[in-house]
């Protein structure tokens, strides 16, 4: 895809927009115009690509929902919830969107056609989007994240192929998290490459916190990495759900702010959308997951 190919407006094709103003304001919620920006994207060989703003804006900047430096300066808990999965099931995607407060953040997988329009119609209702990598897992292939996976044997350049056809298949995200990876995540010097390529096009990087020996870690090759603090549906059943969410409550309260991730599965939808809708009275104050970053 050329840049001259990139939507103009958010009435083009696919629902993309080139608009430079990333922020709208609504009376009843917060909406982020569609993507891609085109000043945080260029040509790629399999669609475009983020990359940092000739004045310095990152990605991961634009793409973010804003949150007010005072609210996050206060004294509240503060919780972020990501939810991956998105797009693979097209009902619980809209329902997520639909049912979910803008302030959680929606981790999308590489694979489904269409996927524009999802991560769109998410941003419009103020949701931030990641994409979820695909990683290398122990017994690869008989367990399998799916095509383009990202292996812990690939040469550099196999390694920034499959990267930009992953990074390819829809605009709008912030920053990207795992999705298995146990092997590959364990390994610095095959993360080396894909880290390198983050941080040349200003993302950040949401380690899932499943693998107790991940070396994405701290600040990798200029990129600022960060790690969930509690799955929250291990168990899907809305009762383990739920108790999961009061842990992640419990430590915010004594940490500040704690990142809590999950699946976007019915149980964890609707079990997430109950715990907001009583979060703000208990004192907690709900935010995007790019808030970690700030």
């Amino acid at each position: 895809m050329s840049l001259d190919d990139l939507p103009t407006s958010p009435d083009d094709a696919d629902g993309g927009g080139a608009s430079d103003q990333p922020v709208m304001i609504s009376a009843d919620r917060l909406s982020m115009v569609a993507a891609p920006v085109r000043t945080v994207a260029e040509s790629g060989p399999y669609g475009a690509l983020p990359r940092i703003a000739k004045d310095g804006r990152k990605p991961w900047e634009v793409y973010a929902r804003p949150v007010h430096k005072q609210a996050l300066a206060g004294a509240a808990p503060k919780v972020a919830i990501m939810l991956g999965g998105m797009g693979l099931n097209g009902a619980l995607t809209e329902r997520a969107i639909r049912d979910l407060p803008g302030e959680v953040s929606l981790a999308f997988a590489p694979y489904p056609d269409g996927l524009q329009r999802l991560v769109n119609r998410a941003r419009a209702d103020g949701h931030e989007v990641f994409l979820q990598l695909p990683m290398e897992p122990l017994g690869y292939p008989r367990a399998s994240p799916g095509p383009h996976t990202l292996l812990a044997s690939m040469s550099p350049q196999e390694t920034l192929d499959n990267l930009a056809w992953l990074m390819g298949r829809f605009a709008g995200y912030a920053g990207v998290m795992n999705y298995m990876g146990a092997q590959l995540i364990a390994d610095g010097q095959a993360l080396g490459p894909v880290m390198a390529e983050l941080a040349r096009r200003g993302l950040v990087f949401l380690d899932d916190g499943s693998f107790a020996r991940s070396q994405a870690g701290g600040r990798r090759a200029g990129v600022a990495v960060r790690r969930a603090h509690v799955t929250i549906d291990g168990d899907d059943s809305e009762a383990a759900i739920g108790e999961a969410l009061k842990r992640l409550e419990a430590l915010a309260a004594r940490e500040g702010l704690v990142v809590g991730v999950g699946s976007g599965l019915p149980s964890t939808i609707e079990a997430v959308a109950r715990w907001a809708e009583g979060a703000k009275s208990r004192g907690i104050m709900l935010v995007p997951v790019s808030a970690y970053y700030r």
